[in-house]
């Protein structure tokens, strides 16, 4: 007999349910609220993975392991995982709470299943939040009445969802280089620099450091973003001259402070 399968954003979530559950955990890294998607379920993800390469230029990892970083190879992994809860699974089990990036890997998951023999259901539930709540040095796993009663309460999802929702996963595929956010239950798209204007407002005439709370904690803030995200933008900005670098080099984000130019 096919298990039940569970699916989740990648990360301090995924490896909570692998300690917790029996069943097979399958996780997602791409985050699907932002950048363009249209080729994001193929073989041939161009326009995806130029935007990863961009992404993750500002993330200040060492620059020798991001040019061997197959970004095909991940994306496709990614299709992979799909393909098999289509095949392998008798029950999906979407683990979502009500944040952009998992709103969006919900439409993903049920737009690949949306002709799949399968039982899907979902549970509305911030891992992330419990993931924090646990002290730090404790194993990073639900205990087992926990895990079993978040599993018992899922909610089975109807044809008329399923399909739904599997609709609006097409639709946000074709709204270009977009930002997603989640509002009154809806995934709404707007132009990739929705923040931008935000973020530079946040720097003054006086010289800060570009990876400090002052800005860069209070980009994440108020947008809700991560903080690869909000580099990324920052760098934008400082290409586009609407920032001035003051000190550093942009290869090194770190070293980097800026002002409003």
């Amino acid at each position: 007999m096919k298990p039940i399968h569970h699916l989740c954003q990648g990360g301090s979530a995924a490896a909570m349910l692998r300690a917790s559950l029996r069943e097979p955990v399958i996780e997602i890294l791409d985050d699907g609220s932002i950048g363009p998607l249209a080729d994001v379920d193929t073989d041939a993800p161009d326009a995806r993975v130029a935007f990863m390469k961009a992404l993750f230029a500002c993330g200040g990892f060492d620059h020798e392991d991001e040019a061997k970083m197959d970004w095909y190879g991940e994306l496709r992994d990614m299709n992979r995982r799909f393909g098999q809860l289509v095949r392998d699974a008798s029950e999906v089990v979407i683990w979502a709470e009500h944040a952009d990036a998992e709103q969006a890997l919900r439409r993903r998951a049920h737009w690949w299943l949306r002709d799949a023999a399968v039982t899907v259901s979902e549970i509305d539930v911030s891992l992330r939040d419990i993931a924090r709540s646990i002290p730090k040095g404790q194993a990073l796993a639900l205990d087992i009445d926990q895990a079993a009663s978040l599993v018992s309460a899922r909610t089975p999802c109807t044809p008329a969802m399923r399909a739904q929702l599997a609709n609006d996963w097409a639709a946000l595929k074709q709204d270009g280089d977009a930002v997603r956010v989640c509002e009154s239950g809806r995934l709404v798209s707007y132009p990739i620099d929705r923040y931008d204007a935000e973020f530079a407002a946040l720097a003054s005439t006086a010289p800060v450091k570009l990876l400090s709370g002052e800005l860069l904690g209070a980009a994440m803030h108020r947008s809700g973003r991560s903080d690869l995200f909000c580099k990324w933008r920052f760098a934008q900005l400082i290409a586009q001259q609407k920032l001035a670098v003051t000190q550093g080099d942009l290869r090194n984000l770190d070293s980097v402070w800026v002002a409003a130019n």
